[in-house]
């Protein structure tokens, strides 16, 4: 389903000329947490306004993606993604 993400940190990233970096954990089946942090995601600039924060929340997007493909149980988000959803 599309959805509505934040993209503040993408926003200041650009803003500050810093890199982005992918932090997290999860569980393995030995019941060991598993730490990873991503190699920096720098951000492209070449684009324009309108479409740079795009652009690069979605290169961003891709990384946690395979992140949350190791463990797809397990991944969280703080923030209602799809609010229409119940479980």
């Amino acid at each position: 389903y599309p959805a509505l993400l934040p993209t503040v940190h993408i926003k200041l990233a650009l803003n500050f000329h810093l890199p982005v970096y992918i932090i997290g954990g999860f569980r393995r089946p030995d019941k060991r947490i598993e730490m990873y942090v991503s190699d920096p995601i720098e951000m492209l600039t070449e684009t324009g306004d309108a479409d740079r924060v795009l652009v690069n929340a979605e290169i961003v997007l891709q990384k946690i993606e395979e992140y949350i493909r190791i463990y797809p149980a397990q991944w969280n988000m703080s923030i209602p993604v799809w609010p229409d959803i119940t479980i």
